[in-house]
């Protein structure tokens, strides 16, 4: 007889997810807490339990009780959701908060089935200096990990950027697009914006003797108005 962490880990399987954490990732949800579940290091509650079964596709009352079937039942969501896992400038760098201890709140959107095993989240933009591309001050910036949707930087693409400093110690974030010099030169980071206070770009580098590192972490999908 199957129990619950048995059953969530067929219907990880099922959708796709290789590992454990590549799930918890992908739903926005803390990778120990998710593990333990589907360890069955502790037991999944009906709230949890109701969110697994709707990302994986499958029926919740399957999970929590094998309720007549031996397999998961594939339903169709209502409605599909991503995470909203903090702001992003779109101006001066923003300093991430990474000692909140709370789940992202979860917000309608589809996944861009472009880029299908990419994790995907929003952030809500703050500023103006990403105006002349449309994307305003209040909209959800819709973003991809960049290592996982496997391209290379090209000029014109609108990327999330971080900064690391003190080590990695303290992030910060920016929105920005993207200028790639000739003869290898590097690249640039750019804001598109109508107000003269943005105008100097941003230089992408691996790292110096300063302790700065900035490198791109995301590719904006899209920005989503809200009214």
């Amino acid at each position: 007889m199957t129990t619950p962490a048995d059953r969530l880990k067929q219907a990880r399987i099922k959708a796709g997810y290789d590992s454990a954490k590549a799930a918890a990732e992908a739903m926005g949800v803390p990778v120990s807490t998710y593990i333990l579940h589907e360890n069955g290091g502790r037991g999944v509650p009906a709230g949890r339990a109701s969110r697994y079964a709707k990302f994986f596709r499958v029926a919740p009352e399957w999970l929590l009780y094998d309720r007549g079937v031996s397999e998961p039942v594939q339903i169709e969501p209502s409605l599909q959701e991503l995470p909203l896992i903090g702001h992003i400038r779109a101006g001066a760098w923003l300093a991430l908060d990474d000692s909140a201890q709370d789940e992202p709140e979860m917000r309608p959107a589809a996944k861009d089935p472009r880029y299908p095993h990419a994790k995907q989240w929003l952030r809500e933009v703050v500023g103006d200096s990403m105006n002349a591309k449309g994307i305003m001050n209040g909209d959800l910036a819709h973003i991809a990990d960049w290592a996982d949707t496997g391209l290379a930087l090209a000029s014109g693409q609108t990327v999330e950027v971080t900064q690391y400093r003190d080590g990695g110690e303290l992030r910060e974030v920016t929105l920005k697009e993207v200028e790639v010099l000739a003869d290898g030169q590097g690249f640039n980071l750019w804001p598109r914006s109508t107000n003269p206070r943005w105008k100097d770009p941003i230089k992408l580098n691996g790292g110096d003797d300063s302790g700065i590192e900035v490198k791109v972490t995301g590719l904006l999908l899209a920005a989503i108005r809200r009214f």
